[in-house]
């Protein structure tokens, strides 16, 4: 009697069990890979209007987040991946204590530094 068989047989089990690189049925791809997002799709994130759950469905899984304290007044941030023509790049999205975008950024690797599209203080009251 030989050992082949048997290790033949573990062999086929093992790759029956273990998906094959090029099949990921359900996979989700890694949140901080680089993604492809259009100046079309970040305008559609409005400051002082679009929801977590809407940036969620409009942009995926963020890449990194970081929840405020219920005690601070610290935004929550949400941060993705992004490349285009130039490079890559951080979307910077920050919500209010209501989960509602306050402000978003997307700021290059190579500078650090970009100008945020912010929401808009609401009127001050008027004195009599």
């Amino acid at each position: 009697m030989t050992a082949g068989w048997p290790l033949a047989a573990i062999g086929f089990a093992l790759g029956c069990l273990a998906p094959s690189s090029g099949y990921c049925g359900n996979a989700i791809s890694d949140p901080g890979t680089p993604r492809d997002f259009s100046a079309a799709t970040l305008a559609k994130v409005d400051p002082g209007h679009t929801t977590k759950a809407q940036v969620e469905a409009l942009l995926g899984e963020p890449w990194r987040t970081v929840d405020s304290d219920p005690d601070e007044s610290d935004p929550s941030v949400w941060e993705y991946r992004g490349r285009n023509s130039s490079g890559t790049y951080r979307v910077h999205v920050e919500f209010d204590s209501h989960d509602v975008t306050s402000l978003i950024a997307t700021i290059p690797d190579k500078t650090g530094q970009a100008t945020a599209r912010v929401a808009k203080a609401p009127p001050a009251p008027r004195k009599p």
